[in-house]
């Protein structure tokens, strides 16, 4: 297989909405308990849109850049030998140069602070991203002036800002299901997620937006793999 049809049979295709899992403009967020998966799937997302040629920035609070950069190649590689792609690690080589990866603790991390970073960026013709992930923002306490500063961040850059968060097992929902230590946030979200560990894998459920919902269009991870699958 070649690396472009990864992406045309990538379970992914099953809930995006006119050929986009998130709109330009639009933020989404993925939350599960800790350790469930929320960093594979976001680096799926990022991986996917890199293969169809846009450009990722990665913002990690709290892992290191080695961390981060050995995920996204071990799940490249489960990938192509998931698919026998052939010349993978050519094929890797070439996408790499549509990811930048940022690091901050998580005390140091701001809106407006992120803001500066990609401006300079880009303003320096170093990276456009078109694909904006934060990974781990803490949802313990009221995050809605963040979430709204999210929204606005992504309709100034024509961004599609994907966000992971940690809720918990024990928590409340909202009448929509929505956990409660997010649900001051949900207003401002297009798309939510919430990933599920299960008998038969990681269930991943749509609680706002997307095309899923259905049996014929849920996905789920694989524990072994961590690869997303229908």
């Amino acid at each position: 297989m070649i690396i472009q049809n990864l992406t045309t049979t990538h379970p992914f295709r099953r809930i995006e909405k006119d050929g986009a899992l998130l709109p330009s403009g639009g933020l989404g967020a993925v939350l599960s308990p800790a350790g469930v998966g929320k960093t594979a799937f976001v680096v799926q997302v990022a991986i996917d849109a890199m293969i169809r040629e846009e450009y990722v920035l990665h913002v990690s609070l709290g892992d290191s850049i080695d961390k981060i950069t050995l995920w996204y190649a071990e799940l490249f590689q489960n990938l192509a030998r998931h698919h026998d792609l052939e010349q993978s690690d050519d094929a890797w080589r070439n996408i790499l140069l549509r990811r930048f990866i940022m690091t901050f603790k998580i005390a140091a991390f701001s809106i407006p602070v992120l803001e500066e970073r990609i401006a300079d960026l880009v303003g320096q013709n170093i990276f456009k991203p078109s694909i904006l992930i934060i990974d781990g923002l803490n949802f313990d306490e009221d995050q809605s002036p963040r979430a709204r500063e999210l929204k606005d961040l992504a309709a100034s850059r024509k961004l599609s800002i994907w966000v992971t968060g940690n809720v918990h097992r024990e928590d409340t929902r909202d009448p929509d299901g929505i956990p409660s230590p997010f649900v001051s946030s949900a207003p401002f979200f297009d798309a939510i997620l919430e990933l599920e560990p299960g008998d038969s894998g990681i269930a991943v459920t749509t609680l706002r937006g997307f095309a899923g919902g259905t049996d014929d269009t849920r996905l789920r991870l694989d524990p072994a793999t961590m690869l997303i699958q229908a």
